[in-house]
């Protein structure tokens, strides 16, 4: 489900929201929320553990992933999620080549930030959580960075029809993968 442009609330991955966006068409595979708006340090998430703490303009996807019941498979989906993100977005949308560490898209190009030229950055910034059995995740795309952000922080830059265009594709990637996962798993 594309949502309209807000900021980012970490309260939405607290705990289970299916059924609050989706009410009785929550699908037993997973649902996704994809939508623009701001990153921004202190509102209640914890930055430390992140490379990118401020964004001004974000690509926020925030799933719910009942298939994922311990932390280990939810850094396994988080892991392929980011990649198939970043296989997307390089071959699709910035047309640059894209690296996975960990759960981190690296640029893997010379570009300039603040001035200052970088042998690569980062794009992204992932994080995934287990309730009731089920796994919650958010990953934000840096569109714009803010004024904030460290140098080496990569911003996308796409326009709003861009941006509208990477929405649907990720949440058409979304159910592909979920409910491939879903009938490999109930599969007899």
């Amino acid at each position: 489900m594309i949502l309209p442009k807000q900021n980012f609330n970490p309260e939405i991955i607290s705990k289970r929201f299916a059924h609050t966006y989706f009410k009785d068409k929550a699908l037993p595979s997973g649902n996704v929320l994809v939508f623009t708006g701001s990153l921004n340090p202190g509102k209640g998430y914890d930055f430390s553990q992140f490379a990118i703490d401020e964004m001004q303009e974000a690509l926020h996807i925030v799933y719910e992933n009942p298939l994922v019941r311990d932390s280990v498979s939810a850094a396994l989906f988080s892991h392929f999620l980011v990649s198939s993100i970043a296989n997307t977005l390089s071959q699709e949308f910035l047309k640059i080549p894209l690296s996975v560490n960990m759960d981190n898209m690296i640029v893997n190009q010379e570009y300039k930030r603040k001035g200052i030229i970088q042998s690569n950055g980062i794009l992204n910034i992932a994080r995934y959580r287990i309730d009731s059995s089920c796994g919650l995740g958010h990953i934000a795309l840096c569109n714009q960075a803010g004024e904030n952000a460290p140098a080496y922080t990569y911003e996308m830059n796409l326009n709003p029809d861009q941006l509208t265009r990477l929405s649907q594709t990720m949440v058409d990637m979304f159910y592909k993968i979920t409910d491939a996962i879903f009938l490999k798993s109930t599969a007899c």
